[in-house]
């Protein structure tokens, strides 16, 4: 009788690995959208708000304000949200700004976190944020899911869902992009963005936690979302966001604008840099948006 049930333990031991295995392959479908949010920490975020929203006309998502405790103002490259802000009270100071956080749109919540336990990636209790709604009650505004795996003490990256009955964020997105579009991309002619680059200490365990996110790499070697940005690991001595990448309509002209308002940085092969030292250290690159970009 007890030789009879180990046999049976083993039988099914070997059936149940596969399926769970299988389980955690079989994904359904994508988790993330797209890049939604990129979050800028600045000692001076009004200077930083209306460098991008005056010098380089970009959408404005959120005029700049002043709170209690904190100051916040947000503009669009037309596909994803910059938000500058600064903790605390008191006057601006000088000092380097820094990429301190980075928000991806999931496909409805739910799917996205029953994709995740899926593939296996772990992540924290959504957090549910309230606020008066456009009807005037109270409810969700939103909800951010922090992704462990994915993450850094110098940059959080989490699941963002908007309610959609606080913000309409596709509709909000083509508002943005539509604006951009009208005014030509402002003096550089930005499209939208094409990357962003995230540098790690260690570029291969790290990248092969974003590819059981998105997929596997497609043949420009970046990883993607459905839509928006591509993003690319890179190694280096830090964990963060390095860059971003924008994509331009003409190199040339965005390069004639830098060079006459005494903003343009390093130039390598196809790609410009505004000068880091007008938008406080942060890194952003230009390359000319090709028919396969």
């Amino acid at each position: 009788m007890i030789r009879r049930s180990l046999v049976f333990i083993s039988i099914l031991s070997v059936l149940l690995v596969p399926a769970a295995s299988q389980e955690r392959t079989n994904r359904k479908g994508p988790v993330v959208r797209q890049a939604d949010r990129i979050l800028i920490e600045s000692k001076d975020p009004e200077s930083l708000f209306h460098f991008f929203s005056e010098t380089l006309q970009l959408p404005v998502a959120w005029p700049i304000s002043k709170h209690e405790t904190y100051t916040s103002g947000s503009v669009s490259t037309g596909d994803v949200t910059l938000e500058i802000y600064r903790y605390g009270a008191g006057k601006a100071t000088a000092g380097k700004a820094r990429y301190t956080g980075l928000s991806l749109e999931p496909y409805p919540l739910d799917d996205a976190l029953q994709e995740l336990r899926i593939i296996g990636i772990p992540y924290n209790p959504p957090q549910i944020h309230t606020s008066f709604l456009p009807n005037r009650s109270e409810g969700t505004a939103w909800t951010t899911v922090e992704l462990p795996s994915l993450s850094h003490p110098a940059l959080p990256v989490s699941l963002f869902e908007y309610s959609p009955l606080f913000l309409n964020v596709a509709v909000r997105r083509m508002q943005s992009g539509n604006r951009l579009a009208l005014n030509e991309g402002g003096p550089l002619g930005i499209v939208s963005t094409h990357a962003i680059v995230l540098e790690s200490a260690n570029a291969a365990e790290d990248e092969a936690e974003w590819i059981r996110l998105l997929g596997k790499p497609k043949p420009d070697g970046d990883l993607h979302a459905v839509l928006g940005p591509a993003f690319r690991i890179v190694q280096g001595s830090t964990n963060g966001i390095q860059k971003i990448v924008l994509k331009v309509k003409s190199l040339a002209r965005a390069e004639t604008f830098l060079k006459n308002q005494k903003l343009l940085g390093t130039k390598n092969k196809g790609e410009i840099f505004i000068n880091s030292v007008t938008i406080q250290g942060l890194r952003i690159s230009l390359i000319e948006r090709t028919p396969d970009l």
